[in-house]
């Protein structure tokens, strides 16, 4: 909920008609609900620049375990010594294990993005309005 300063609005001025006192209310509610949703989208910004960065550090990771794991798993077949069977399926389940981490991360990530997406697309449309209202039109 946006509050307007009413102490800004000067309408007793007797020099001032009613009309441009309103006029001037209007206008400076206006420019408050114009920064606000200015600085909403620079809040959205940040929060997706600030997601991509922990997305990526994220699938790094991941995929760093994935190739750990794999490497080991094509060692254990190289030396192709029937002992290591366990260790092999232990392996490969955690390489299966990391894979579905890093596709419910991707996931995740895109859903994320979307609900950030749709809040800037809302409040661009939002910015579009107020900046397509005259205000001699709502008097």
């Amino acid at each position: 909920m946006v509050y307007v300063d009413y102490d800004g609005w000067d309408g007793h001025d007797p020099d001032t008609s009613w009309t441009e006192a309103v006029n001037r209310f209007l206008a400076a509610s206006q420019d408050q609900q114009h920064a606000r949703l200015t600085a909403e989208l620079d809040r959205i910004v940040e929060q997706l620049d600030r997601r991509d960065a922990i997305h990526a550090e994220i699938v790094d990771d991941l995929e760093w375990q994935i190739n750990r794991y794999t490497d080991r798993l094509e060692q254990l077949y190289r030396s192709r010594t029937g002992k290591q069977d366990d260790e092999r399926a232990h392996l490969k389940d955690r390489i299966d294990t990391f894979r579905q981490r890093l596709r419910d991360e991707h996931r995740s990530h895109w859903r994320d993005r979307q609900d950030l997406e749709e809040e800037r697309r809302a409040i661009r449309r939002e910015l579009a309005e107020i900046e397509d209202t005259d205000l001699s039109e709502v008097l």
